[in-house]
């Protein structure tokens, strides 16, 4: 059986923030953890479907909600220190579990807070999924044994950026054709749904014991 608990926390604006635990009640293999983006929460399309594979995994899953938006620029880097210390913080007291693998799954700017906690915590000890992540995560996503999905019209994300992960060993890099920042093609649903969907596989993969 399934079930979920909420951890309250606060966001870097001071206002209440839930954090939530989905949990196996005869206990989860591995923990995946979920870093949301710039406006782009747990409930979005791509990271529902990565809880929901988590959970069809047998694993248990913790959905971090950073609050209202998430700016890389100006502010952005203190606000992204802030949410580093509070998600490592909740990370490891989930360690003490002593799960067998612990997944990383993060879109956009989330994925800069995700690669800090993975340097953190070693970048060997954590399996990453990056999905699109921006320019300043790039040194994380080398560093690290992962997959990334990109789209090749990523407003965000250069093609020397590209190229620097396809010429990295331990990137597995999947590249969506006409997809933007947001992994969709604009105004176009069913080419949307299609990279949705493919991106879904790539995950049921990637989130394997």
């Amino acid at each position: 059986m399934i079930k979920t608990s909420y951890i309250k926390g606060k966001s870097f604006v001071g206002s209440d923030v839930y954090n939530e635990f989905y949990y196996h009640t005869e206990g989860g293999q591995s923990l995946v953890v979920i870093f949301p983006g710039s406006n782009y929460s747990c409930d979005k399309p791509l990271l529902h479907y990565a809880r929901k594979i988590g959970l069809s995994k047998g694993h248990d899953v913790l959905c971090f909600s950073f609050g209202y938006g998430l700016p890389w620029r100006d502010e952005g880097l203190q606000i992204i220190e802030f949410l580093t210390e509070k998600c490592l913080t909740t990370i490891k007291e989930y360690q003490k579990k002593h799960y067998k693998t612990i997944y990383f799954v993060s879109k956009s700017v989330g994925c800069e807070v995700a690669g800090r906690v993975s340097e953190v915590l070693g970048y060997d000890k954590v399996k990453n999924c990056y999905l699109t992540p921006v320019k300043d995560t790039l040194h994380h996503v080398t560093a690290s044994n992962c997959m990334v999905v990109v789209g090749a019209k990523d407003e965000l994300i250069d093609q020397e950026d590209i190229a620097i992960m396809k010429q990295s060993e331990n990137v597995e890099l999947a590249l969506m054709e006409n997809a933007m920042h947001s992994l969709e093609v604009d105004i176009d649903v069913i080419s949307s749904l299609n990279i949705l969907g493919d991106t879904s596989k790539l995950m049921i993969e990637f989130i394997e014991d």
